[in-house]
């Protein structure tokens, strides 16, 4: 008998900055993908400005979580960001 299998992964939302003309809504989107693609996780969008991210053949983990809070906080065209919690999206 297996163990029960788990799919954890985590939403991230950002806020662009109200300032950004549409290239840089465009170029924002990319960045977030190209964030979570360089973790070795995909992105599927959920809202406008929110995206599911899960793994690509292996778990998504608080460190990947940490890591693209880092990375939107650092960001100037992001006013505002939410990580939300790692669950198992199969349970």
């Amino acid at each position: 008998m297996s163990g029960a299998c788990l799919r954890l992964g985590f939403t991230v939302a950002v806020r662009p900055a109200p300032a950004l003309d549409d290239e840089a809504r465009v170029a924002l989107r990319r960045a977030l993908r190209d964030a979570v693609e360089a973790r070795g996780l995909e992105s599927t969008p959920v809202g406008e400005w929110m995206v599911l991210v899960t793994g690509v053949g292996t778990q998504a983990t608080d460190a990947d979580r940490e890591a693209l809070a880092a990375w939107a906080a650092e960001r100037l065209d992001v006013a505002a960001h939410a990580v939300g919690a790692l669950v198992d999206l199969l349970g």
